[in-house]
């Protein structure tokens, strides 16, 4: 089954590792405008190596302000 997302927007958290990471680089592949949540730079670093169209974001989600303004800083959305 092919699934379309092009002129969508998706935030995926966890996205550095397992099922997470997954989820960002299929959404990506989709057409999805994708962007990719972690606490780890080297494992979003890897994951744009592998889908060089996602967009990603290194935060900790404990900290909800900023990751915030971390995203509206970066790619102006969430406002």
């Amino acid at each position: 089954m092919e699934v379309k997302l092009d002129g969508k927007r998706a935030l995926v958290t966890g996205a550095g590792k397992g099922f997470g990471r997954e989820i960002a680089k299929r959404i990506a592949e989709c057409g999805a405008e994708t962007f990719a949540l972690s606490r780890t730079q080297e494992d979003l670093d890897s994951l744009k190596s592998e889908v060089p169209n996602i967009n990603i974001i290194n935060v900790d989600l404990q900290d909800w302000d900023k990751t915030r303004e971390e995203v509206i800083s970066k790619y102006d959305i969430c406002k």
